[in-house]
């Protein structure tokens, strides 16, 4: 073990290296107002001589890169803080608080869930502090997304930097007065004095501050670390000074009970640490071994002792290097432990890798057991011997069974309660009494969204990728987060937004369930592009997709079936490698494209739809120098182009040969986004760092139209296009606080009248109810109250609620425009009823797109382990047609359904589709785990087995294909008492052949003298687990499964597998009526043999009753002209009988 001892501070002077050599582009991302030209030709040059790897610090770069090249002055350098401040302050200042517009955030607040159910994408929280009384009051900062308070314990957020510009990295709250709240922003330090309402400059304006330290004993004196150094004040921020020069001052903790001695750490090459014995007026450094970033923790329970962590940089493969405890307040160390595991990369079993050293680090130590300690990098570790040995803290460790979010950042105990406190890049969790973490990021906006792609054909759905939190997706009011990390632009097909097209770098993706799932469609060898990517699609033909890597790239087969099927075609001819900025198709003229490429080129097409298109270099026509970030089209006329560059628009009405500057009005920072508003004269929307603004044709000069936003940055724009401008929206994306809309220009909200439907007003316990809001005015915020139901509250336009419980219960809404509300409520306006099922089909998993049961008796299913359901395709490639379960233990479906008890008939039927991964593999279980009550039909290395309770059967497998073969398979169990009543006695059909059993003396175990005797008491029937082993989760595909209570024949297994019972046998409807025809468009045809009154009601698939009628004589005519579309099933009751048939509604 090391033992380090304290040593005068020194100056560390750097080698000097070429940028081939040395990442001097790493240093430039740190610059305020770094050229950006020289930025990029560095980086070039280094990864011209190395060799990408993970945590390479060159995605960051990329990132950074795209957001900064956007923001240059005439000169190409970055337009730095303090200017945009100074612009944004005049700005508000000329317009007087008069500002335009009518904004709402649009989320998303809750987080979306992922395909398996993972809540954990909110976006990213850089640290937390506490009131010091009132222990459901905390502070976060978050980056680029401002600053929040909770007062109920995160229950929910007030955002307390709406007003300002600058970015939050820490906070401190004056323990002597709570009102009195430091920020440490991009600009230095800020102070409140009224609980984060208000704020004012300190005498520190300057710098990024990470490292904030309110004195104990003395709430004047604050010490701020940053850039520069540590900075002190002994009134209150007002006055700073000079304490320590050193780099990159990131850390400052103090002696739990002396608050003299402090100590500090930076993040820079070499990490420092140093320690003060006089309240920070001098420092002094303590020699560690190298690294690149240090962090520290102090402990009550041993006010002596000292943790730090210390990591490498990003150039080596082992990113820890290790873990120090000092207990004599910091003047010397001993290293508890290094290099294995290593903590502070990615790979959760410790292997040695890199992680990102600069940007992830924290170290934490309980409160009460100096020996317990939290610490990591990508992932949290834990140690209970005081950094010694350390045992992996992210994998399954929160409340909904997942891991953590990755990129841990500054974590912290509270002080009084000794809680942990977890944030990262997904948001912020706590440890609960259960040592689970359980996230409380809902109700946070801090999605830092790239671009915004708004639905044509759905008013709801938008979608954009964001930074570290995946594609953010709208569908139908409800937020997801459906795929990826750090994604970038989403494209929806403006005529089809079930396609969906994704672009970052080199790799096109595309989506054809909505948004919910993509696959690549481009060679991955193509040409690295912009890490946001650009792309459009042909607005003639939505088959024609182009894109901008080094060249125009364009498919004609963009929507071909098979992704591999898609071919692409270079048809620009600019050579080198510089990567193109922004692509934009003509509205007025499908034949017209302009591109405007690095080293500040553009260019335009006037055949881009031609076989082989010609591009004119038209750069020499810009009016000035510098890059192209944006490009608007006008909608009827092909000449007229805008284009933004650096801090102007500029306005061609030529296609770009002369140029005039429309930029009067509009602030002197970089404009980043714009938008055409084809329903107006000319109107045009422009994002910039400050807010959007407005012009048209009727206006002299730019108004600011941001009034309700908050000052953020604007990252993307598109307009909803309704029926009217009334009914259309501008939907913007930001970096830092999610998506926002507004009403059009000149356009009020109607007052709203709060209305809504449901499916039906009757419905089936267990089961759920889609609500429709059916309210005037044209809402944009719904608040939705359901007594009895799950969940009890929505905001969404469209929420579906499950209802558990007989009875009748009431439903409120309460919906909202830009300027006004209307509420509605309806007593007993939903009626749960018990089921009302028949026939020998007792349970119908078809997984439509729902985990609803097709048969009459309505057991639908519900999840377990947090999970939602993934739905693919099915055997004949229908869309969202079969389900994919996540593979994992205590993840699946169920239901209060017991099954077949006893030795009842029976039979279960399924189409299935897996792989050879896994062994035993659960389809269908009830029963208990004792001798002959278990019945588990399953795949076991490839063969269909049934486990029953100390016995087993599964099939000969002499001819048969294995089913863990990657294909649709059909299986199906069958038994009839009559024909035995031995496990043996069961029959196994494959692809509808039925095959003979294993002996006992084969794969088979007591299958000869163990009889079948279900218990249908105890356990729920499964689908994908059995209840007696969690490790027999289902892997793959299942559709289609059925259990009847019967013992169906060969024939009819074969009929099932052929999609041709569907009729008499699935659903026991009685011989003596009839229903045509099926599939029906708007009349039923219902003939009896008797004549009596009987009575016809017709169910949808969720339970849901939507026609109820009586009939007498043998032949009446039902109309269903004004139901939906969809399978429902036909109830006939006569006085003696109940009959149920399934019909098809075309």
């Amino acid at each position: 073990m090391a033992l380090l001892c304290f040593v005068s501070c020194n100056n560390k002077v750097s080698e000097s290296v070429s940028d081939s050599d040395y990442p001097i582009w790493i240093e430039m991302m740190e610059e305020p107002d770094v050229n950006m030209n020289d930025a990029r030709l560095a980086f070039d040059a280094y990864w011209a001589n190395h060799t990408h790897h993970k945590g390479d610090r060159s995605k960051q770069f990329e990132r950074w890169y795209a957001i900064q090249s956007k923001r240059l002055d005439e000169s190409g350098h970055v337009i730095s803080p303090t200017v945009v401040k100074k612009e944004f302050q005049r700005m508000r200042s000329y317009v007087g608080g008069n500002q335009e517009g009518q904004w709402f955030n649009y989320g998303p607040l809750r987080v979306g869930p992922r395909p398996n159910g993972d809540q954990r994408d909110g976006g990213r929280v850089k640290h937390i502090s506490f009131h010091p009384e009132d222990l459901d009051t905390y502070y976060i900062s978050c980056f680029k997304s401002g600053s929040f308070k909770t007062e109920n314990g995160g229950k929910t957020w007030t955002p307390l930097t709406d007003h300002l510009i600058e970015e939050t990295y820490i906070s401190a709250v004056d323990p002597s007065d709570p009102e009195t709240i430091y920020l440490g922003s991009n600009l230095g330090v800020l102070k409140s004095t009224d609980g984060g309402n208000t704020w004012d400059e300190t005498g520190l304006t300057t710098e990024k501050t990470k490292g904030l330290l309110i004195k104990s004993d003395e709430p004047d004196v604050i010490l701020a670390g940053n850039d520069s150094g540590i900075f002190k004040s002994e009134d209150g921020g007002v006055h700073f000074m000079n304490v320590l020069t050193a780099p990159f001052v990131e850390e400052i903790k103090s002696h739990p009970e002396h608050p003299e001695i402090l100590y500090a750490g930076t993040n820079g090459n070499p990490s420092q640490f140093f320690r003060s014995e006089d309240g920070g007026d001098t420092w002094t450094e303590i020699e560690f071994e190298k690294g690149a970033f240090m962090k520290i923790a102090t402990t009550k329970a041993k006010p002596n002792y000292v943790y730090v962590i210390n990591s490498r940089d990003h150039l080596g493969d082992d990113s820890f290097e290790g873990v120090y405890l000092s207990k004599d307040s910091g003047q010397t160390f001993t290293k508890q432990s290094g290099q294995s595991p290593c903590i502070t990369g990615y790979s959760s079993a410790g292997e040695i890798s890199r992680g990102q050293p600069n940007y992830n680090l924290f170290i934490v130590a309980d409160q009460e057991d100096e020996n317990l300690i939290y610490a990591g990098g990508v992932k949290a570790w834990k140690s209970t011997d005081g950094g010694v040995s350390w045992t992996q803290s992210f994998d399954q460790v929160t409340t909904l069974g997942f891991g953590l979010h990755l990129d841990q950042l500054s974590w912290a105990y509270q002080p009084g309660t000794n809680k942990l406190f977890a944030v990262n890049d997904g948001g912020i969790y706590f440890l609960n009494e259960d040592n689970l973490f359980e996230p409380i990021t809902d109700g946070l906006p801090i999605a830092e969204v790239w671009e915004c792609t708004q639905s044509q054909t759905n008013r709801s759905n938008v979608a954009g990728g964001t930074f570290h939190c995946g594609i953010k997706l709208n569908r139908g009011g409800s937020w997801y987060s459906p795929w990826g990390g750090d994604e970038a632009t989403v494209l929806f097909d403006y005529s089809d937004d079930n396609y969906a097209y994704h672009f970052k770098y080199d790799k096109i993706h595309r989506s054809t369930d909505g948004g919910f799932s993509f696959q690549r469609i481009n060679s991955t060898t193509a040409n690295r592009g912009y890490y946001t990517g650009t792309g459009v699609l042909d607005k003639s033909d939505v088959n024609v997709l182009y894109v901008g890597l080094f060249e125009v790239e364009r498919t004609q087969n963009a929507r071909a079936e098979n992704t591999q099927d898609v071919s692409w075609t270079k048809i620009s001819t600019f050579g080198g490698n510089q990567r193109i900025e922004k692509i934009e198709q003509a509205d007025a003229n499908h034949e017209i494209m302009y591109v405007s490429r690095e080293g500040n080129r553009f260019f335009r097409s006037e055949n881009v739809r031609s076989a082989q298109p010609t591009f004119t270099d038209i750069t020499s026509k810009l009016p000035a120098s510098g890059k192209v970030t944006d490009i608007a089209t006008h909608p009827t006329n092909d000449g007229i182009v805008y284009i933004l560059l650096g801090s102007k628009i500029y306005k061609s009405e030529d296609k770009g040969e002369t140029w005039k500057n429309i930029s009067d009005g509009l602030p002197g920072v970089a404009l980043l986004e714009m938008i055409l508003d084809k329903s107006s004269d000319e109107g045009i929307y422009v994002g910039t760092d400050i807010g959007v603004y407005y012009k048209d044709n009727s206006m002299s000069e730019w108004i600011d139209y941001s009034k309700g936003l908050p000052v953020i940055r604007v990252a993307g724009m598109d307009i909803y296009y309704g029926e009217s401008r009334t009914e259309s929206l501008l939907t913007i994306a930001t970096d830092g606080r999610g998506f926002w809309r507004s009403m059009l220009y000149g356009e009020e909200a109607v007052k709203p009248n709060a209305d809504f439907s449901s499916e039906q007003e009757v419905i089936i316990k267990g089961n759920s109810m889609k609500f429709k809001d059916e309210s005037s005015g044209n809402p944009i915020r719904w608040e939705w109250e359901f007594e009895g139901g799950n969940p009890s509250k929505s905001n969404d336009e469209s929420p579906v609620i499950f209802y558990d419980e007989i009875g009748k219960y009431k439903v409120k809404l309460k919906v909202f425009t830009t300027s006004d509300t209307s509420s509605i409520e309806k007593t007993d306006f939903i009626e749960v009823t018990e089921h009302m099922g028949m026939g020998n089909l007792q349970a119908h998993y078809t997984f439509d797109a729902t985990t609803a049961d097709s048969s009459s008796y309505q057991r639908n299913l519900a999840e377990v382990g947090n999970f939602t359901p993934m739905y693919v395709r099915d055997k004949n490639n229908n869309y969202l047609s079969a389900l994919e379960l996540p593979g994992k233990t205590g993840n699946y479906l169920t239901n209060s359904y017991k099954g077949i008890g006893g030795n009842g008939p029976r039979t279960v039927t399924a189409w299935i589709k897996t792989s050879t991964v896994g062994s035993r593999k659960t389809i269908v279980s009830w029963g208990e785990n004792l001798s002959g009550e278990m019945f588990n039909v399953m795949v076991h290395n490839g063969n269909i087995r049934v486990e029953a309770g100390s016995c087993n059967v599964q099939n000969a497998n002499s001819e048969v294909t294995r089913l863990d073969n990657n294909e649709w398979r059909h299986i199906a169990v069958t038994y009839d008492p009559d024909n035995g009543a031995l496990l043996k006695d069961i029959k196994l059909y494959i692809d509808g052949k039925h095959y003979e059993n294993q002996p006992d003396s084969g794969e088979s175990y007591n299958s000869e003298s163990i009889s079948i005797n279900t218990d249908a008491k105890v356990n729920n029937i499964q689908i994908g687990n059995a209840s007696y082993n969690g490790s027999y989760f289902w892997i793959g595909e299942l559709d289609d499964i059925r259990v009847y209570d019967i013992a169906l024949d060969q024939v009819q297994i074969e009929e099932i597998m052929n999609d041709i019972l569907v009729h008499t046998k699935d659903y026991a409807f009685s011989r003596s009526i009839s229903i045509s025809p099926n599939p029906v468009q708007d009349q039923v045809i219902i003939k009896t043999d008797i004549d009596e009154e009987f009575t016809v009601k017709v169910f949808s698939q969720s339970g849901v009753m939507v026609k109820d009628q009586k009939f007498n004589g043998r032949s009446s005519i039902l109309n269903l002209s004004k139901i939906t579309p969809g399978i429902y099933f036909v109830q006939v009751n006569t006085a003696t009988s109940k009959s149920c048939k399934k019909i098809i509604k075309q």
